[in-house]
């Protein structure tokens, strides 16, 4: 009749609710420590020793097998021995209630006067079994199974009908309660682990029920996902041991937060991409489904040295699985043949980027990956060379941590001021490097491979600069506007990172322009109406942009940063005795100056 585990329990907490609808305790007993007690309608007959013995002996036999002390009874009366009176009354109620199971299967006995329906009502007979010990199931299985039906009952009780198994919030749970049957029994309290798990799974599921189909293929999504996590947790447990007590707790709030995130966040990516989680019958599906899970619990549990814990929020998670599910969709071959692939990717991340966000917020550890994940789904195979096999081979990773090392490094000896970017702005300045890194990877794969580092040298060379400003001059705003800038720059062109030397000074040229326009523009000699005016944010960020664009177009000479400071010493000049200044003529003088200049005009 039952299916499955699931069909089971969903039917148990129907009838418990209907039970309830009609004035019936459905069971009180039903806790952790306590057995199950679930009384039912009176549908006893009369019945006697004599009548259990032809019972067993004919319809019932089935049943002996499985039950080694019902065999004993019957054995016992069979042959003519004498049964206590409490022996008696334990055979007599073994029939009636195996006689019931099988009238109830056979629509002799029949719920519709109460409410209920041939399954719940069939339910209801396994639960009192499990209460009277008269049942296969081992004990440790019955107090699970009798945990989640209580929990079940209390939390739909005022809405019974969306746990209907045709909706599709029952087929949801119901894929989820499959997954029980993986519960490694001797892993020490499954039961409070299954009630973690299941609270996790009412509450995602119910808050997101428009995202959720009330058909077979979601059912076995989510019975995939499930699965997945609780081999994962029983993995986890069996490194554990039972002696630490505190860190297996800690697994299995984990367990709850990371099964809330992958169910919540499924399904706007199971609408998005229905041909990859929707069509999970084949073993390389599935392993994509339930191998998010996998990475960030992995991830979670099995820091030692990062403590990672303390810097994931419920939130952070969600972005995390949201951004791995995404990223698989776009290309499950990122799984690896190994089904670790987005692991790989995690733990990289953390390893090389530790140190430096350490430093800079650890916090935005868990936004980094998310950031790097969603990249990846972009240009994969680019910025993922070597067939997704070596982690240390990704260009993101590889990008985003030659950016951090140069942000995190203390201000060099002499420098009046170093920017310090918020949060934020770093996120910030993160997405735009990534951005231009999977729009050319080009001009990081030597990076990667060891040879040179151009994205730690861009921002190096920014930072240098910026560095020369006077204190209170600019706001750290536009110290990150700069070095977005100086970065887009340099992806475009790399001679940008060519070494010049112009009269005494040497140095990059990306260094060199950047410094003429701090000399110019910001630093103690230049006039004060003239910082007051070009230090703005927005003016500042545009005349940096201009004079890059500039450089492109009339090339790293040392002639033109020569060029370079005649217009900004023009222009300034000009802004100084009162003249008129804006973008539009500041282009045009800048344009004016250069092009002159290297055409000999």
């Amino acid at each position: 009749m039952f299916a499955s585990t699931g069909d089971l329990v969903i039917f148990a907490i129907r009838a418990g609710l209907k039970l309830g609808q009609q004035g019936r305790i459905a069971y009180a007993e039903a806790t952790i420590k306590r057995e199950l007690v679930l009384p039912l309608p009176n549908f006893n007959p009369e019945a006697s020793q004599g009548t259990a013995d032809g019972y067993f002996s004919g319809q019932g036999k089935i049943y002996l097998e499985a039950l080694p002390r019902l065999k004993e009874l019957y054995d016992k009366s069979i042959k003519g021995q004498d049964l206590s009176d409490s022996e008696k009354r334990e055979y007599v109620e073994y029939y009636l209630d195996f006689k019931r199971e099988d009238d109830i299967r056979a629509g002799i006995i029949r719920g519709d006067e109460i409410g209920l329906t041939t399954e719940a009502l069939l339910s209801l007979v396994k639960v009192r079994q499990w209460s009277l010990q008269k049942s296969p199931f081992p004990s440790a299985y019955q107090r699970i199974l009798g945990t989640l039906i209580e929990v079940g009952i209390d939390y739909f009780s005022r809405n019974p009908d969306s746990i209907d198994s045709k909706s599709a919030t029952g087929r949801a749970l119901l894929g989820f309660l499959n997954s029980i049957d993986d519960l490694d029994l001797a892993s020490g309290e499954p039961d409070v682990l299954a009630q973690k798990l299941f609270v996790a799974a009412i509450e995602s599921i119910s808050e997101n029920p428009d995202l959720l189909g009330a058909d077979r293929a979601t059912e076995h999504l989510v019975e995939t996902f499930s699965r997945g996590l609780v081999a994962d947790i029983n993995r986890h447990v069996a490194k554990i041991g039972e002696k630490d007590l505190t860190k297996k707790e800690r697994l299995y709030d984990w367990a709850q937060v990371v099964l809330r995130s992958i169910l919540s966040s499924s399904g706007s990516v199971i609408l998005e991409n229905p041909s990859t989680y929707l069509a999970i019958d084949q073993p390389a599906q599935q392993s994509l489904v339930s191998s998010v899970g996998r990475a960030i619990l992995d991830l979670l549990i099995e820091d030692e040295t990062l403590n990672l814990e303390n810097l994931f929020t419920r939130r952070a998670i969600d972005n995390l699985v949201g951004a791995a599910l995404t990223t698989l969709s776009e290309y499950p071959s990122l799984l690896g043949v190994d089904n670790l692939g987005i692991k790989k990717i995690l733990s990289q991340v953390a390893g090389e980027l530790a140190s430096s966000v350490k430093e800079l917020g650890p916090d935005m550890l868990p936004e980094i990956m998310r950031i790097i994940l969603e990249k990846t789904a972009v240009n994969a195979e680019l910025v993922w060379p070597d067939g997704f096999q070596a982690p240390t081979k990704h260009l993101l990773i590889t990008a985003s941590k030659e950016l951090l090392e140069e942000l995190a490094k203390p201000p060099t000896d002499g420098s009046k001021w170093k920017p310090r970017l918020s949060r934020d702005q770093i996120l910030d300045v993160l997405e735009i490097t990534l951005d231009e890194v999977v729009r050319n990877p080009q001009w990081l794969i030597e990076m990667a491979d060891g040879t040179d580092a151009y994205l730690g040298a861009a921002v190096k060379a920014a930072i240098n600069a910026l560095e020369k400003v006077p204190p209170n001059r600019i706001t750290a705003s536009t110290a990150g506007a700069v070095i977005k800038e100086v970065i887009r720059a340099i992806s475009r062109r790399r001679d940008f990172l060519d070494k010049i030397s112009v009269g005494e000074k040497t140095g990059m040229v990306i260094e060199l322009a950047l410094e003429n326009i701090v000399e110019r523009i910001l630093s103690d000699d230049a006039d004060r109406k003239t910082r007051w005016a070009l230090a703005r944010e927005e003016v500042f960020e545009a005349i940096v942009e201009i004079v890059l664009d500039q450089l492109e177009q009339t090339g790293m000479s040392p002639e033109s940063i020569q060029l370079l400071d005649k217009a900004l010493e023009k222009s300034v000049q000009r802004l100084a005795s009162g003249g008129s200044w804006g973008i539009p003529e500041f282009i045009d003088e800048v344009t004016l100056v250069m092009n002159g200049g290297i055409n000999g005009e």
